[in-house]
């Protein structure tokens, strides 16, 4: 290059943009300085040019590390759950604006495996972990790693050991809000149809605010909640629970509630009103809808803060939880506010 600019008679600069095509350098001088290459043999190096190139971006994002991020299932399973893909996506997209790499993993269910893993992952350099709920046969699940060796953030409330950091949506005042809608739609028979493992996934959060909510209104009636002990899993659990409660609407989680309505051929919202609160965007059920984004985002915020502040105190002592609320989601499946409601 600086043979190239002195037999040109120019700056290294100079040569450097007009080599480069840049239109600070007038015509004429890129055309001489470009023939004067050319009859030199000044052969680009494209790896040295892509270098240079980025460090001259004025606003480039900076990597620092690799944070892990841990599933029920693999990668490749996670457009068949529109919640852990929305997490996922959250927390890729803070971890791109604050210069972070993010590698999915899924959880071995076998202690062995487990510990293989977190011994892969600390020999790798991989400090940071977020941790995702597990699915419906693996409540209050373990993983056996080397939590010493990690800063680990918790996605919901499934891990049973250890305590650590976590991110949830289980917000007691949305519950309280959402049996307040119902109310004011004009619902007196407010049933609650949750699974259990969902409940206890959330420590009763949804079942208290129930509750709490129905002393507060004595002049609705109480109906006493769907348990999986009355089998939820079976037609004719919900049969029986449906006709001996008669709810005028049903606050439920998952599709089961939704498909025993259409086998018996109940209209929502014109025979019994369903709501939701694990609502997704496009569907027609209407209820919470959890910011499944946000809470990615705010995992990735909170784990990269331990990781760049080196918080040891809160890896072994402070356990914060943090809260993300729900925003309502409009379906089809509840009557419609009262005017001026």
């Amino acid at each position: 290059m600086r043979a190239v600019a002195e037999a040109a008679g120019v700056s290294v600069a100079t040569a450097s943009m007009a080599l480069r095509d840049l239109s600070r350098v007038n015509a004429a001088t890129r055309a001489r300085v470009r023939e004067i290459a050319a009859r030199l043999g000044y052969v680009r190096d494209p790896q040295l040019a892509n270098a240079m190139s980025f460090a001259r971006r004025p606003a480039k994002s900076i990597y620092r590390e690799t944070i892990a991020f841990l599933a029920d299932v693999p990668p490749p399973d996670y457009a068949r759950h529109d919640w852990l893909a929305e997490m996922h996506a959250g927390a890729t997209r803070q971890a791109d604006r604050l210069g972070y790499g993010v590698e999915r993993f899924a959880y071995p269910s076998s202690t062995r495996a487990q510990r293989t893993l977190g011994r892969s992952l600390h020999a790798r350099g991989v400090r940071g972990l977020v941790v995702t709920p597990a699915f419906v046969g693996r409540t209050a699940f373990r993983l056996d790693i080397p939590w010493d060796k990690f800063f680990a953030v918790e996605i919901g409330q499934t891990l049973a050991s250890p305590e650590l950091p976590r991110v949830v949506r289980d917000h007691p005042d949305d519950y309280a809000g959402l049996f307040e809608e119902l109310r004011t739609r004009g619902y007196r028979r407010i049933g609650l149809a949750i699974t259990d493992w969902e409940e206890r996934r959330h420590r009763w959060a949804i079942l208290s605010s129930y509750l709490s909510f129905n002393y507060r209104n004595p002049g609705l009636a109480l109906i006493r909640p769907l348990a999986d002990a009355d089998p939820y899993s079976t037609d004719e659990g919900i049969d029986r629970w449906f006709d001996r409660e008669r709810p005028d609407v049903v606050v439920t989680n998952g599709p089961e509630l939704g498909a025993w309505l259409r086998k018996r051929g109940l209209a929502t919202p014109g025979d019994v009103g369903l709501c939701r609160i694990d609502c997704m965007e496009g569907r027609p059920d209407t209820g919470l809808r959890p910011d499944y984004a946000a809470i990615g985002r705010a995992a990735l915020t909170l784990l990269t803060g331990y990781l760049e502040h080196g918080e040891e105190e809160e890896r072994h002592g402070r356990r914060p939880v943090l809260c993300i609320p729900h925003s309502w989601h409009e379906g089809r499946t509840l009557r419609p506010r009262p005017n001026g409601a």
